[in-house]
C-alpha cells in the first residue's frame, strides 16, 4: 500500500499531515507528499492507494477540496480520506441542519 498525502500549505505539510506520515512510516506503510501546484501532481496519483486531504476551514481548502476529491475518488478510483461521503456537509452549516 501507498498513501498519498497532501501539502496544506506552499511546500510544508500541516501538524496533522505530519502525525499521519509518523504514523504511517511506524507501521511501515509507504508514503509521499503531494502537492496540487505541482505539475506531476496528477501523475503521482496514479502511484498511491489512499489519498490523504486535510480539509481546512480555509476558503481555498473548500475549493480544492471540492474539486479534486470526486475527481480522485469517483473517476481515479483511489481511495481518499475523508471521502465524499463524509465530507460533503464539511464547515457548511446548512448542510449540517439538513444532515441531523
Amino acid at each position: 500500500m501507498k498513501v498519498g498525502i497532501h501539502y496544506d500549505n506552499i511546500n510544508k505539510l500541516s501538524y496533522f499531515s505530519e502525525k499521519y506520515e509518523k504514523i504511517l512510516s511506524f507501521n511501515n506503510i509507504e508514503s509521499i507528499r503531494l502537492d496540487i501546484n505541482r505539475s506531476d501532481f496528477w501523475k503521482k496519483l496514479k502511484e498511491i492507494d489512499l489519498f490523504v486531504f486535510r480539509r481546512g476551514v480555509r476558503d481555498d481548502h473548500t475549493q480544492i477540496a471540492e474539486t479534486i476529491l470526486p475527481i480522485i475518488q469517483n473517476e481515479m478510483g483511489i481511495k481518499c480520506f475523508p471521502n465524499l461521503a463524509t465530507s460533503w456537509h464539511y464547515n457548511d452549516k446548512i448542510k449540517q441542519y439538513y444532515l441531523l
